[in-house]
């Protein structure tokens, strides 16, 4: 049709795997969106149905294949402790991926001297003492990586807290009362 006015698009047949959005005056009048995490088949139709006298339709079966995609792991433990002074400390680098992905690579790095890091049992661990206390808390960078190199990238904030120590009076020489 030479006249491009009164056109509209419909989907006849709804995608069962993803969302289907249709603009007849655009330039890009179909836009298929898979849902979150799917791969696979999905099929839709959608009718094009020109208003002009006389009216027409014309239906377009649409088959694709949507291939999956590596999502990066997610940093799931939590990312902010507190460690007492002179109490073991322990956090445990935890991590979730979607694609089920095994053999990640965990790394941490900017650990004060007073933790060490296990990267069989993926364990930050150590005893924090009076000097290890500071104002500003630590901050740990860990990343997981997956084995096709998507990763999660974070920052463990921990903060010292000093134990409370009695007052103590300081003299020098003797005091008459």
């Amino acid at each position: 049709d030479q006249n491009v006015t009164g056109f509209s698009l419909f989907e006849t047949i709804n995608a069962k795997n993803g969302s289907v959005e249709l603009n007849a005056s655009s330039s890009t009048p179909i836009i298929y969106s898979a849902h979150d995490n799917y791969h696979g088949d999905d099929n839709f139709s959608v009718t094009l149905h020109d208003a002009s006298e006389p009216s027409k339709s014309s239906v377009l079966f649409i088959s694709l294949t949507i291939s999956p995609v590596n999502d990066p792991p997610v940093i799931d433990s939590s990312l902010v402790e507190v460690a007492s002074e002179g109490i073991p400390f322990s956090y445990l680098v935890e991590w979730s991926d979607i694609d089920g992905d095994l053999g990640h690579l965990v790394s941490v790095e900017n650990l004060p001297n007073w933790l060490e890091y296990n990267s069989s049992s993926h364990l930050i661990a150590g005893i924090p003492q009076s000097a290890d206390y500071k104002e500003e808390p630590y901050l740990i960078n860990l990343t997981v990586t997956d084995l096709s190199g998507a990763s999660d990238s974070e920052i463990l904030v921990v903060e010292v807290i000093p134990v409370n120590y009695p007052p103590a009076f300081y003299q020098e020489g003797d005091i008459t009362i």
